[in-house]
């Protein structure tokens, strides 16, 4: 490592220290001379496993920069998870994290591996719903891209489990946004059977807690046809064609009874002056 002058070594092995790497003078021997032509200031990169030898579970990477001669530094920080997955063609699913001094001070050690803990938790959760209910690939084609929240949603109906999901949608005739409800019946897995999306439930209403403007609201069960579900912005028009648009019923006597507020302001005027000439 000739590159890698005696200081600058020392300046490296000392933030490593700080960051609480158990490992810092191995870490060390694993940097390697980089240059990035986008930016002359990069100097080195350290590619690692922060556990075990030989385990591509996990790998963190560094990068070096040079703040000025006589100074080295870790500017970047990257994490990398790689697991097993059955939800890709490829069998592994890869989580990156990326960690900058701009963005504030790098992560401790233990803090990374919290990290990871929290990042390998997640897909363990996900991987295990989509196993248990498989549905992802075909909500995510009729349009519903939350799988992890309607996951999380689920409630029991019956012998059937509910996926919950509301979304705004601008109505154009009203001149404003519509809530659109969706409610997922689900045919629960059960003897190695895959879980069955059945039905979507849909509704709409206009915000009720608005004092005046128009009303609207629309229900309507959607079932598969061939096999397939409408896509939701096909569910959303329908209900918008279907929904009941109707006044307030009260608009006209609140409007023929509202208050004229410049004719208060006139008689509080008139009446400061009356108080002022003492009439």
């Amino acid at each position: 490592m000739d590159w890698l002058s005696t200081s600058h070594k020392e300046e490296i092995f000392k933030e490593l220290v700080d960051l609480g790497f158990d490992r810092p003078g191995w870490i060390l021997d694993q940097a390697e001379p980089c240059m990035d032509p986008q930016d002359p200031l990069v100097k080195a990169n350290i590619f690692f496993d922060p556990c075990q030898p030989g385990n591509q579970d996990v790998g963190l990477y560094l990068v070096i920069k040079e703040r000025d001669r006589e100074h080295w530094y870790v500017e970047q920080l990257h994490l990398s998870v790689q697991l097993e997955t059955q939800r890709a063609e490829e069998g592994v699913v890869v989580l990156n994290r990326k960690f900058t001094v701009d963005q504030g001070p790098l992560p401790k050690f233990d803090e990374v591996l919290r990290e990871v803990d929290t990042l390998v938790a997640v897909e363990q959760f996900k991987e295990q719903c989509f196993l248990q209910y498989n549905l992802e690939k075909e909500l995510t084609e009729l349009g519903f891209t939350n799988y992890p929240d309607l996951l999380r949603s689920r409630t029991k109906e019956a012998d059937f489990t509910i996926f919950h999901t509301s979304e705004l949608f601008e109505a154009k005739e009203l001149h404003k946004e519509i809530a659109v409800r969706f409610q997922l019946v689900v045919t629960p897995p059960e003897k190695n059977l895959p879980a069955v999306l059945w039905m979507i439930r849909g509704s709409l209403h206009s915000d009720p807690a608005e004092p005046f403007g128009l009303r609207c609201q629309a229900e309507r069960a959607f079932y598969k046809f061939n096999d397939r579900l409408p896509h939701k912005a096909v569910m959303v028009q329908e209900l918008m064609q279907m929904a009941k648009i109707q006044k307030d019923p009260y608009e006209e006597v609140r409007r023929r009874f509202r208050i004229d507020q410049s004719k208060l302001d006139n008689n509080s005027d008139f009446n400061h002056k009356q108080g002022r000439l003492r009439l």
